[in-house]
């Protein structure tokens, strides 16, 4: 079977009880809440294509990276083999609280992108992402 590798960079923010989340509709994990991100691209460094993935799914761009939160990893099936997705997950905050949101991202569902209070989200609802990042800060076990 075909493999094909793929690493990420993820922020997780959060606000006074609430995760920023966007509703994620492609795959590996489509129709889900999941956290800002994607891959890196050639030539840039892991903080650059974490502020430009931000800044494309949510129009914010004066945010503060505060340091690696967890790596977490999966394998999923695809057409013509396997992903293994690498997920490199970082703190991060905003110098404002709840600060606008914005995106013209066609990967962001119905429900865009918002600010969701932690304790509605559940394992089902969440990408494998979301839920290590929501472990990883001890919010579930």
């Amino acid at each position: 079977m075909n493999t094909r590798v793929r690493i990420s960079v993820v922020a997780c923010f959060i606000q006074n009880n609430h995760l920023l989340v966007l509703h994620q509709t492609t795959p590996p994990e489509p129709n889900c809440w999941d956290l800002p991100g994607g891959g890196i691209e050639p030539e840039e460094t892991l903080f650059q294509a974490l502020r430009r993935e931000v800044e494309e799914e949510t129009g914010l761009e004066d945010f503060i990276i505060e340091g690696l939160l967890t790596i977490c990893e999966g394998f999923y099936l695809e057409s013509g083999g396997q992903l293994h997705a690498i997920n490199i997950i970082y703190t991060c905050t905003t110098p404002s609280p709840f600060p606008p949101l914005s995106s013209q991202d066609p990967e962001i569902g119905e429900r865009g992108i918002c600010w969701l209070p932690i304790k509605t989200i559940d394992q089902l609802h969440c990408s494998t992402r979301t839920w290590a990042a929501l472990k990883a800060l001890n919010f579930v076990s």
